[in-house]
């Protein structure tokens, strides 16, 4: 079982992963849920990772698969990754995986880019 929650607005869909670590055991299952999900969301897709703490370099290679396969497909999935001085976040500048992934700060952040307004979501 894949450790999150997902919650849908619209053509919108917020994960949320609610443990602290990622791993290569969730890895290839996330990628193939974001395929799925991707085609029936029209690809509106935000994957909240502001509270993993860890995170290992097998679900990283899913999300770049994922984010490049759709790269110039009318690609909208963006990545939250929590404070711009988290771990998660500076991983994502070290990997230089912002060449692939649309990353910001916060949810609101994310959403703000997707045109909608916040109260939406509460």
């Amino acid at each position: 079982m894949i450790p999150y929650k997902q919650e849908i607005i619209g053509k919108l869909t917020i994960i949320k992963f609610v443990c602290t670590t990622t791993s290569s055991v969730n890895a290839a299952k996330f990628k193939d849920y974001l395929f799925h999900l991707h085609e029936y969301t029209d690809g509106k897709i935000i994957i909240d990772l502001k509270d993993i703490l860890f995170i290992d370099s097998a679900f990283i290679g899913a999300l770049v698969v994922y984010f490049k396969h759709y790269k110039n497909r009318n690609h909208k999935a963006k990545i939250v990754c929590g404070k711009s001085s988290g771990d998660i976040w500076e991983m994502f500048v070290t990997t230089k995986s912002f060449r692939e992934m649309n990353c910001y700060s916060s949810l609101e952040d994310a959403l703000i880019d997707f045109n909608l307004e916040l109260e939406k979501v509460a």
